[in-house]
């Protein structure tokens, strides 16, 4: 919901581009290459050389979906192991109708027919590469004496990797290769965090989460003390992006460990690029004959960016302002007030009435920083007719 303007500056870039390069990248990706065949290793070592690599730590948010691409479009090996859903993204009729025939009653043929257009779905996966999941899959579908109901089985767990909510056990990752399984080591983000991590929350100073604008974040440097630092693409779908400085966004915990996981997040509104600052997002609803701390309704106005509507509601947005008891308790709070202004009339003057006014919400400081600030904006307009805009944080 919240957009973070602030960057860093270029002598903070190359100082963490360096130890990123010089002391976590550099000795885990030849150890992790040394295992892969050679045909593999010499495919690697030319895609991962060093230009791409400083492109891969310090690349900008715009950017990052276009390097999942090219990694996973180059090495499906590793789309498997790490985003399987990812390989599956050019199948999406075989899904639409696999959803379809598994809602329906699960006749043989119904269900056979759904195994044959699976087949063909896998079979067209990593252009002719060993896929050990996928040709497992392959194997156990496609075998005449596997029951039907291991076969639905099967197939209803496509439909669980598709959403993006599969993670391999630890008996199924035991079939990919050493160095696909290595890949996740290389881009350490413990090392990294342990030297960067503090620094890089103070810099952008963001003391609300970005996701949710409700939840305190405050970094305490001196004390060691900050708080998540989410990979916006999660570092166990895009192992890659663990140090990449524009993957990391400070972050609630509610919002980073409970509601967004591991999600992929692809095709959602990422903090560096977008917020709900200039959008009309709240709308609002409660009765006269009831305390409106009980009777508000809070309902989200549809979003005209599929991104940002994906993130509302991947962080249920509206359903934790609806239930957040003290939101309320400010509403009706400021609500009488503001009744009270307007019963006066002439009695207070335009001054007055705008410190009043403002006094219900801080904006002397950017959203970055005031809870729910653009929660409160659009109920003092509500309330009062007034036309107040959220705070921009600065870039510098």
């Amino acid at each position: 919901m919240i957009k973070i303007n602030k960057s860093y500056s270029s002598e903070f870039i190359k100082r963490y581009l360096d130890y990123a390069l010089n002391e976590v990248i550099g000795t885990n990706l030849e150890a992790c290459f040394k295992s892969a065949p050679i045909e593999i290793r010499v495919q690697l070592s030319d895609f991962f050389c060093l230009p791409y690599l400083r492109t891969l730590v310090t690349a900008k948010a715009e950017n990052l979906e276009s390097i999942i691409e090219d990694i996973y479009d180059a090495f499906p090996q590793l789309a498997e192991r790490y985003c399987y859903s990812y390989l599956l993204k050019h199948t999406e009729p075989f899904f639409e109708s696999l959803t379809e025939a598994l809602s329906a009653p699960a006749t043989p043929e119904i269900i056979d027919d759904a195994v044959k257009n699976a087949l063909v779905a896998l079979r067209s996966i990593g252009n002719g590469m060993t896929m050990p999941f996928t040709d497992e899959l392959v194997i156990q579908l496609s075998t005449p004496g596997t029951a039907r109901h291991k076969k639905k089985r099967l197939l209803t767990r496509l439909l669980v990797i598709k959403t993006g909510r599969h993670k391999f056990s630890k008996k199924e990752r035991s079939i990919f290769p050493p160095w696909v399984n290595d890949f996740e080591g290389v881009f350490n983000f413990e090392k990294i965090s342990s030297m960067f991590g503090a620094d890089l929350c103070v810099r952008l100073d963001v003391t609300v989460c970005p996701y949710c604008a409700l939840e305190s974040i405050q970094a305490y440097q001196k004390l060691g003390i900050r708080p998540d630092l989410d990979h916006f693409y999660p570092r166990t779908r895009f192992p890659f992006l663990a140090i990449s400085l524009f993957n990391l966004v400070p972050a609630g915990v509610n919002c980073n460990q409970k509601l967004k996981k591991n999600h992929p997040m692809l095709g959602h509104a990422h903090p560096f690029l977008h917020g709900v600052e200039f959008d009309q997002v709240f709308s609002f609803g409660y009765r006269p004959d009831i305390a409106i701390s009980d009777s508000l309704s809070i309902k989200l106005i549809l979003q005209g960016v599929d991104c940002k509507a994906k993130n509302m509601d991947r962080f249920k947005i509206e359903p934790i302002y609806n239930s957040h008891k003290e939101l309320r308790s400010w509403f009706a709070t400021t609500y009488d007030l503001l009744s009270v202004i307007k019963e006066l009339g002439d009695g207070i003057t335009e001054q007055q009435v705008k410190r009043l006014v403002h006094s219900t919400v801080d904006l002397t400081r950017p959203s970055t920083q005031v809870t729910a600030q653009k929660f409160k904006i659009e109920a003092v307009n509500h309330i009062s007719g007034q036309s107040l805009q959220a705070t921009l944080q600065d870039r510098e």
